[in-house]
């Protein structure tokens, strides 16, 4: 499954730069680029690319509104967010999370373009696999796909006794001592969905385990805080 994908961002040379990083990787297609947010939007209605790479910090339209001009479009295309390593750059890259980007990475701080480069494209791979997964799960679930296949296998997994299989999960009684939520790529817009149903009389501690760097960490506890009544640090 090829991706098509469209790069946005008002800086040339950056553009250049992931235009290269994207052509070193197997089953992608830049189909285009976009030096502000208005011509990204503009690009993506019209070529409908499975992916969006997007600059927070653009002219005409920044990333933020690009977002919003995409879901009132009813655009299927997945956005990816491309930050500035920045306490600005954090908290714009939470706020597109919400509003339903797919994943960021960060802008390279290599030492010369060479490396640059090498940390793009072993930033992006895994994210690019995860993405074509995922729009594979969804095509499988879309009307008119494998729908019957998928429930079947649905069934047989919850019919199936859990005791004794190997790896499964045993619920012992009584109250927890903590709780541990794991998330990767979704978890910024996953748990700012989830922990604000917690209430505030929990009782017990809730540990989140995400993937970024340490001032994107303090713009998602600040996000977080202002929506849960568990304080959030």
């Amino acid at each position: 499954m090829t991706l098509r994908i469209l790069v946005a961002d008002d800086s040339s040379v950056f553009r250049r730069a992931i235009t290269d990083a994207l052509a070193t990787l197997p089953d992608v297609q830049v189909v285009g680029s976009a030096p502000n947010g208005k011509i990204a939007l503009q690009k993506v209605l019209e070529l409908k690319p499975d992916l969006l790479t997007l600059d927070m910090e653009m002219p005409e339209m920044d990333g933020l509104a690009v977002l919003d001009g995409l879901k009132q479009a009813g655009s299927q295309t997945s956005v990816m967010v491309i930050s500035a390593v920045t306490l600005r750059g954090g908290r714009l890259t939470m706020q597109a999370l919400e509003k339903g980007a797919f994943d960021f990475l960060t802008k390279p701080q290599g030492k010369d373009a060479a490396e640059s480069k090498a940390m793009m494209v072993r930033e992006l791979a895994p994210r690019l696999r995860a993405l074509s997964h995922r729009r594979q799960i969804r095509d499988i679930l879309r009307p008119g796909g494998a729908v019957v296949s998928a429930q079947a296998s649905a069934r047989a997994v919850v019919a199936a006794p859990a005791i004794g299989r190997p790896g499964a999960v045993r619920m012992s009684a009584g109250k927890p001592e903590v709780v541990l939520i794991g998330v990767s790529t979704g978890g910024p817009a996953a748990l700012a969905r989830l922990l604000p149903l917690l209430p505030k009389d929990l009782g017990v501690p809730v540990a989140v385990v995400q993937h970024m760097p340490p001032i994107f960490t303090q713009s998602l506890a600040e996000s977080l805080a202002s929506k849960c009544n568990l304080r959030v640090r």
